[in-house]
């Protein structure tokens, strides 16, 4: 019978691309165990920029910073985020 390593070793590696140039402008290495939500909160978002994130990034706080900075995101919601007949202010209404 083979045996398997108990523990598994990971990284993480959060990005902020420049698009103009292609070029990465922000880049966070980490292991595997931070917190996703905690890491956007270091990236500081040029102004006029967007983010596509996935749900683990729902930190609204983080997100009104950035919306501050007029910058737009693209997060998938939890399903629990929101309960059925709330609404979400956006550019477009969205109602559950």
């Amino acid at each position: 019978m083979q045996s398997f390593r108990r523990t598994q070793e990971a990284t993480k590696h959060h990005l902020l691309m420049d698009f103009d140039g292609c070029l990465p402008i922000y880049i966070n290495l980490s292991d595997g165990k931070l917190n996703d939500a905690k890491a956007a909160k270091e990236i500081i978002l040029p102004a006029k920029n967007g983010v596509v994130a996935d749900r683990t990034y729902i930190d609204f706080r983080n997100l009104y910073r950035w919306h501050k900075t007029n910058s737009y995101f693209i997060i998938r919601l939890k399903k629990s985020t929101l309960t059925s007949g709330s609404c979400l202010k956006t550019d477009i209404n969205i109602c559950l």
